[in-house]
């Protein structure tokens, strides 16, 4: 209709967010976070935090981001992971490379940024959460014993 105005329904805001993380950062990881998060995940989990599916997970809304204990999305980070491989699908399997060689302050606002943006709505990631995963990670026994093949 000429004349009128589109509005928006009341229960529909856009969000104050923009997709794109370096644009926008919130309180919680600050503008660090984001451009952490550009430098060394937004190549293979996108601007968005979609990921690619089959390949790279979606970092928003994935319940192990936004669970309350940042827990499992530490270690991953720490540690690395790999996609399982569905060989009726899948040709190739691809891993996450681990990012233990970052300080504690780095991986806190990464993680901050993860599960404070787009979606989801989980507590901050501290330093020092990050250093007794760290830590737990550097003193437990291996889960895989000498000669075994990990995939």
């Amino acid at each position: 209709m000429r004349g009128t105005r589109s509005k928006r329904s009341p229960g529909k805001r856009r969000s104050s967010q923009s997709r794109h993380p370096v644009q926008a950062f919130n309180a919680v990881s600050g503008p660090r976070g984001a451009l952490l998060y550009r430098e060394h995940c937004m190549a293979c989990h996108r601007p968005d935090g979609q990921g690619v599916p089959r390949v790279f997970p979606a970092l928003d809304g994935n319940s192990a981001i936004f669970a309350q204990n940042p827990q499992s999305s530490i270690q991953i980070t720490l540690e690395g992971g790999r996609m399982p491989l569905n060989p009726d699908t899948d040709t190739m399997a691809f891993a996450m490379p681990g990012f233990s060689h970052l300080p504690d302050q780095d991986l806190s606002e990464i993680l901050s940024f993860i599960r404070s943006g787009w979606t989801n709505q989980a507590p901050a990631v501290t330093p020092d959460d990050v250093r007794q995963i760290r830590t737990f990670l550097n003193t437990k026994t291996p889960n895989i014993q000498t000669g075994d093949r990990h995939e």
